[in-house]
Order: structure tokens, then sequence, then C-alpha cells
């Protein structure tokens, strides 16, 4: 590491994470660790408020608790965390980043991602069940699940009901005197019919429907069914 290098980037009144992550490649089993052990050789003491992130580092555990709360409300096995961090934080990041340097958002990431395992999850980078979005702007998280797909097949008895959802012509879904304020050509349609159950077991805010194949409003669908797909 190099000494001079330490002390100009220490100068700017850093926390011991936001130092450390400057020097990933000194020992030290985290970044909190590694400022530790710089400010210890460089015989300076710890900033009270930290210039570049603004006590987020800080605030790892808290941010956790705030996801994992969130998260109740899924049922799931793994999972993935991202973050979004203030452009002026990562204007700064910039403008002390050394060639060892990791990135604040990497940090946070991993760090929350540790706390999150110890309920029992697992990390999965590739396929996550549930994607985790931390705002660290304002503490806010958003849950993203991975999309459920069904395929199936159907009959239809009846002919008038669209295949699927059918916007009225005139307000294009926003509901006027011609749709009776409903937003749609019909009633009811066979998207609409088959989605409703997955959705109440799913909890699903929407879903999208495809036939494979054409179907016209004023046909049945008789003999060896229609086949769809399906996701929630």
């Amino acid at each position: 590491m190099d000494i001079e290098l330490a002390k100009k980037i220490a100068s700017f009144g850093l926390c011991d994470s936001c130092l450390g992550r400057q020097f990933i490649n000194i020992e030290g089993s985290n970044n909190k660790e590694r400022g530790k052990n710089i400010r210890k050789l460089l015989s300076i003491e710890e900033s009270r408020h930290c210039w570049l992130c603004d006590g987020i580092m800080n605030d790892i555990e808290k941010l956790a608790d705030i996801a994992i709360n969130a998260l109740k409300e899924y049922e799931f096995d793994t999972f993935l965390v991202g973050c979004n961090v203030d452009e002026e934080i990562l204007d700064k990041e910039k403008r002390i980043a050394t060639e060892q340097s990791e990135s604040i958002k990497r940090e946070i990431d991993r760090e929350i991602g540790k706390i999150i395992e110890k309920t029992g999850k697992e990390a999965n980078f590739e396929m996550p069940d549930v994607v985790i979005t931390i705002d660290t702007t304002c503490y806010n998280v958003e849950i993203k699940p991975r999309a459920i797909y069904i395929y199936g097949r159907y009959r239809k008895l009846k002919r008038g009901i669209p295949q699927t959802k059918w916007p009225c012509r005139h307000c294009h879904g926003l509901g006027c005197i011609y749709c009776n304020f409903t937003g749609k050509m019909y009633e009811e349609s066979v998207e609409e019919l088959i989605a409703e159950i997955p959705m109440k077991i799913t909890l699903a805010k929407d879903e999208s429907f495809h036939g494979a194949g054409r179907e016209d409003i004023d046909v049945r669908m008789l003999g060896k069914w229609s086949s769809i797909h399906f996701g929630a």
C-alpha cells in the first residue's frame, strides 16, 4: 500500500469502511477492518462523519432489517440484492478511487446480503426467487419476485368471449360512456377468466397472457383444446 496515497485519501474524512474499500488488497476480513488497520498504521482517528458515504455504511444493519421485514410477505429460497446510491456519492467515490478500490454499491450489496443469508436464505446471482433493490437515498426497499409461468389448455364452450382483454376503441382502457366506464369492449375474456384464480393464489399485481394460436370472438374452442402460456 502507498502510505502517502493512503494519507491523502484519509484526509478527506472517511469512515473505516470507505477508507478500507480503497485498498481491498491489504490484510483484513472486510473493508471496515482494513480501514481500522490503515488508521492504526497512519496513527489517525476515524472521522465522526464520513465525507464519502454520509453515514450509509454505519446503517448497513438498519437497511438489512428494513429489507428482511419487507421480505416477510414473500415465499422464497434465493435472493439477490441491489442498491441505488446518490450520484453525489458516486462522484465523490471517483475522486478518490485507487487501482485497488471496490465500489460502494458492491460493498452495500454484499454486506446486506450476508445479513439476509443469516435468516436461512441463499444469495443467487443467476436466477433468484426475489430481487431486493435498496434505495439508500430514502431507505426504501423494493421487492421484485421472479415471474411465475404457467402452461395449460382450455376449452371455450360459449361464443362472444374474446381470447384476450379488449380495450375500448374510444378511450383505450381509461373508461368512458361508450364502454360504460369499464375501459373494455367486452365484459370478460378468456384471459381474465383464467388469470383470476392464479392471481388470487399468488397475490400477483399483473399478468401477461399468450395464446398459442389466434381465436375469433364468435367461435367456440372444442375438441383438442387451445394452448396458452400465462405469467404472473
